[in-house]
């Protein structure tokens, strides 16, 4: 089955909202002699991207709902380009929130701030 992508006519997560964190899949073992060794599990242990993306319009936000829809409310695999390189990535827990920022006769402009799980897509 084909990823999801994210669609293009939704903003890019901002960039300066990016924060990451990578956890490497190691285990740590005792020693016979009580020293302890480590012991690589996986190359591909999901990093944990911290982002925020802004919508300022309806079209935007009804936009963004069937697209969280379109991933079991958020819970599937997607695929995204950040910082000029592709991810595939999945909200944590399918949780996201919502902050409305400013709204007028005109626009409403709110902010979605959530935990990604990403992995680098290597071609």
């Amino acid at each position: 089955m084909a990823l999801v992508s994210y669609p293009l006519s939704l903003p890019a997560p901002l960039q300066k909202g990016y924060s990451g964190k990578f956890t490497p899949a190691v285990l740590l073992e005792d020693g016979e002699k009580g020293w302890q060794s480590q012991r690589l599990l996986s190359y591909g242990a999901p990093e944990t991207l911290n982002v925020s993306i802004m919508l300022t319009t309806q079209a935007e936000y009804r936009t963004w709902l069937n697209f969280i829809e379109s991933l079991d409310n958020g819970n599937d695999w997607f695929t995204i380009t950040m910082l000029d390189r592709n991810y595939r990535c999945r909200i944590q827990n399918g949780k996201w929130t919502e902050t409305l920022n400013c709204r007028t006769e005109t626009k409403v402009i709110r902010e979605l701030k959530m935990t990604l799980d990403a992995e680098l897509i290597v071609e």
